[in-house]
């Protein structure tokens, strides 16, 4: 079973569950979702949340507010959606050894955070892990890189 079908199974399973059905019929899945996860819509989440979803469904984990967010899973579903593939066209390792380099020796603050922030600029998408990025971004954001 490929990523694609194996999510849809996962929806699938959570939009016929009986709490599923519950929030549904009062209106309140969307504020449940986005208390939980910052979605109005299941159709986001990446596979790891659509499982957490599943487990707090059936009471196998505690529900909680800001469960933890999988941005990497997130990106990867959205490349997905778009006809890519999840395992293709992802930044090579030189390239992402390549920007941190640069930008170690390039950026008077040479934080994470900041690094990230101006990747975000450069990308206009938000990243938390340079694993998310496929070749064309990274080559991007090397290109503005050298001309800082």
């Amino acid at each position: 079973m490929d990523i694609k079908e194996y999510r849809k199974r996962l929806l699938a399973t959570i939009h016929g569950h009986k709490k599923h059905k519950e929030l549904k019929s009062v209106d309140c899945w969307g504020d449940w979702l986005h208390i939980r996860f910052g979605v109005e819509s299941s159709a986001i989440l990446s596979i790891k949340e659509l499982k957490m979803v599943l487990d707090v469904m059936n009471g196998v984990s505690e529900d909680g507010e800001n469960l933890s967010c999988d941005m990497v899973g997130r990106a990867m579903i959205e490349r997905l959606k778009k006809g890519g593939k999840s395992d293709s066209g992802n930044a090579s390792l030189k390239q992402k050894k390549s920007i941190v380099a640069l930008w170690q020796q390039k950026a008077r603050d040479k934080s994470k955070e900041s690094m990230f922030r101006f990747i975000q600029t450069v990308t206009k998408k938000l990243f938390v892990s340079l694993e998310a990025m496929d070749s064309k971004e990274a080559s991007r954001v090397i290109m503005a890189m050298n001309k800082i």
